[in-house]
């Protein structure tokens, strides 16, 4: 079978793009290997409100196109969010969303279907680029099939990414979540710094609706052997809810925090976590990824698909970037509690704002790049 794109990996960014380049009137097969992945959501499912995105980012097609389709899928918004380092505890001013993920997925799918793209419920076997064509091979319930295409689209993930390529030096961190009801809880998300529980990461809780929250913590890799990360987060639910039912069990997934990869390779292009499009800083990574979906749309409808990293360069490399260098700086502490505590002392709301938000502001980012810069250098030593 010919086809324009193979897309593997059926998430928010794989099924975005398969529908957007079915609409354009290509020939898209898009590979998924598991049976429930409309229905599955490990992630905090919240991304932030537009007009507080435009904070870090300037407006372009695909922000705006892509933030439209959100609206269609908000479940429930919070206006603030209350931060949590050492002893201190910081309200911030900053509008969040969730979405409902699986469905978004199941309608972007559904979508791509009936456009004609061509849906294989399968697991990825191998894939070689040769003859300006792109090879892959599918192992299916009706056995193996062989596909051919013009391009490849990896839209599986970060550990998809690293298991395909033979990547050994990925930065990442381990995030696990659970769904509680029964709890009382204010409408705004909660995040924790707490180097015991999660090292190199944070904890959150994030409404889902009355009595509802999503809890979870992002762990980065090398302490994940370290500690029992199930254990930490059921310990620091009891800590905070005198009352909870264990609405749906645990589920995990590897997070990329070192920032952006090539996001393009001759015939193979890389959507969100598959090319480090995650913010380093908080872990996000819908919006970003659906954006390069988009991003990627962009560039086929205009005939020039090189241009593809080009334009990402502008938009999700730039909170990616800043991202990057606010996580690096907070490396500083985070995995320190006595420095932790000093830095809740003197670190002023304004300058914990802009590292959520990922602002580029005088204030905040010239010491965070000379601290991330340090970071590096004691980390080579």
């Amino acid at each position: 079978m010919q086809f324009d794109f193979i897309i593997v990996g059926s998430g928010p960014a794989g099924s975005y793009a398969a529908y957007l380049l079915s609409e354009l009137g290509k020939k898209v097969a898009l590979i998924e290997r598991d049976p429930l992945f409309s229905k599955r959501a490990i992630c905090g499912e919240i991304i932030p409100e537009k007009k507080f995105l435009l904070e870090a980012i300037d407006e372009d097609e695909s922000i705006k196109e892509t933030f439209s389709l959100f609206e269609q899928f908000v479940r429930n918004r919070t206006k603030q969010i209350i931060f949590k380092m050492g002893s201190r505890e910081y309200r911030l001013d900053y509008g969040m969303m969730r979405i409902d993920r699986a469905g978004l997925v199941k309608y972007l799918s559904e979508k791509a279907v009936d456009l004609g793209c061509k849906f294989l419920l399968g697991r990825f076997s191998s894939w070689l680029e040769k003859n300006d064509e792109v090879k892959v091979r599918v192992f299916t319930e009706e056995g193996e099939q062989l596909l051919r295409g013009s391009n490849l689209v990896i839209a599986a993930g970060a550990s998809f990414y690293k298991e395909m390529f033979n990547v050994k030096d990925m930065d990442m961190a381990f995030a696990l979540r659970t769904i509680v009801s029964g709890v009382s809880m204010s409408n705004s998300v909660v995040m924790e710094v707490d180097p015991h529980i999660a090292p190199g990461g944070y904890l959150w809780i994030i409404p889902v609706g009355k009595d509802r929250a999503n809890v979870g913590l992002g762990v980065r890799l090398p302490f994940v052997s370290k500690i029992n990360v199930k254990s930490s987060l059921k310990s620091f639910i009891i800590k905070k809810f005198k009352n909870f039912n264990i609405e749906e069990r645990e589920a995990g997934r590897l997070v990329p925090v070192g920032g952006m990869r090539r996001a393009q390779l001759g015939r193979i292009f890389l959507l969100g976590d598959s090319a480090g499009m995650c913010v380093p800083i908080n872990g996000g990574g819908i919006y970003t990824a659906m954006i390069s979906a988009h991003v990627l749309y962009r560039a086929v409808k205009e005939g020039t698909p090189k241009s593809y990293e080009k334009i990402l360069a502008k938009s999700i490399g730039r909170i990616v970037n800043i991202g990057l260098v606010y996580r690096r700086a907070a490396d500083l502490i985070v995995f320190n509690s006595r420095r932790l505590e000093i830095a809740s002392k003197i670190t002023p709301s304004l300058v914990v704002r802009d590292m959520i938000a990922m602002k580029r502001t005088i204030r905040t980012y010239p010491a965070m790049k000379l601290l991330s810069e340090m970071a590096q250098l004691i980390h080579q030593i």
